[in-house]
């Protein structure tokens, strides 16, 4: 068996937050692995589906599925695909998404800043409670502005 001490660092820290951040408690103080960090089974499919519209000068991106450690690769490629042919005015709806993780909020923060250094914005239609509770709870609410529909994201972009 290899010494811990022949592993880079760098390979230590990713294992070391990948078993952090694969341990849930639950409300009966059980813990059990996140959603995120399980393996992928044959069955399991971790495509997210993607829907692109151009309002004017919005990009509209409708998601569906779950953003988690094993999907969110993609909406990064998705969306730096976007901003890479000058679509920096951007709205991400995430009605049809089941599950978000911090992975998947990594991603939003980090295109959104993305978007604001080249002269656009990134804005989110979100009315599902779970979700929506996951950006209050990390603060994120006061760094994205959340619409509670398509219609009035388009209005105030």
């Amino acid at each position: 068996m290899p010494d811990r001490r022949d592993r880079p660092a760098s390979e230590l820290f990713r294992a070391a937050e990948t078993s952090a951040a694969a341990m849930m408690i639950t409300p009966d103080r059980s813990v059990v692995q996140s959603r995120s960090a399980r393996p992928a089974s044959e069955g399991d499919s971790v495509d997210l589906t993607f829907s692109v519209h151009d309002h004017d000068q919005i990009t509209v991106v409708s998601v569906a599925g779950e953003i988690d450690l094993a999907s969110a690769g993609q909406l990064r490629d998705r969306l730096a695909g976007l901003m890479s042919t000058g679509k920096y005015q951007l709205i991400i709806d995430l009605e049809a998404v089941d599950f978000l993780d911090s992975t998947g909020l990594g991603v939003l923060v980090t295109v959104r800043k993305a978007a604001l250094s080249s002269g656009g914005d990134l804005g989110l239609v979100c009315t599902q409670p779970n979700i929506r509770r996951l950006f209050e709870i990390t603060g994120l609410e006061k760094v994205f502005v959340i619409h509670d529909s398509l219609d009035a994201a388009l209005k105030t972009s």
